[in-house]
């Protein structure tokens, strides 16, 4: 009995050695790649919507905002307080979050 928790607690430390060390990788490659992703860039603002999303959930059917800042090169995603501060027209110093390649847009975090 005594033999069998010790090989257990043998196995359990060889995982524990690799999976530490690999999440904790991991984590610093995540981290990076989300500190690489902000970008301080000016903005010209060509339009900006509002669209309502259903959720619908045990009969309860509510809606939820998504924010957009249309500019001609590009569509961002934001919030409501940076969306009311937006005036179309009106150029921008701004903080983006997101990368340009990928399929999902860009976020802007800050208005400066």
């Amino acid at each position: 009995m005594q033999q069998d928790q010790d090989e257990n607690f043998k196995r359990l430390t060889r995982i524990a050695k690799f999976l530490v060390p690999t999440f904790i990788l991991l984590g610093v490659i995540v981290f990076s790649w989300f500190e690489l992703s902000n970008q301080v860039i000016n903005i010209t603002v060509e339009n900006k919507n509002l669209e309502w999303s259903q959720g619908c959930s045990a009969g309860n059917c509510s809606g939820v905002p998504t924010f957009y800042i249309i500019t001609p090169e590009e569509s961002f995603i934001t919030t409501e307080a940076i969306y009311d501060r937006i005036e179309i027209g009106g150029s921008y110093d701004v903080e983006t979050e997101g990368f340009t390649d990928s399929l999902v847009h860009r976020r802007i975090d800050f208005l400066f």
